[in-house]
């Protein structure tokens, strides 16, 4: 059985808030998983896990393939897409 390949792509947004809100800064990780021909997955289980404090944030792909998440706190992000008979990478 051939395993096929998942690439995870990123986008990292860092919002700023205004100057009525508090004043910590968030961000969001938004994403797209694709099989190797470019094919968007739906359904793909996507894990954010903050290396620091190893809390873990589980996501779903939708219909398009896309996931997000927002509200985080500035540090280090590591981004794991699995899929069944996929081979799964690390960003």
């Amino acid at each position: 059985m051939q395993r096929k390949n998942l690439t995870v792509t990123l986008l990292l947004v860092l919002s700023f808030p205004s100057a009525g809100q508090s004043q910590t800064p968030t961000g969001a990780i938004e994403g797209l998983v694709t099989d190797q021909s470019g094919a968007s997955v739906l359904g793909a289980k996507v894990t954010i896990t903050e290396t620091a404090t190893h809390r873990a944030i589980p996501l779903t792909t939708n219909e398009l393939g896309r996931y997000s998440v927002r509200n985080l706190m500035p540090g280090l992000y590591s981004i794991r897409a699995e899929v069944p008979s996929f081979t799964t990478p690390i960003v």
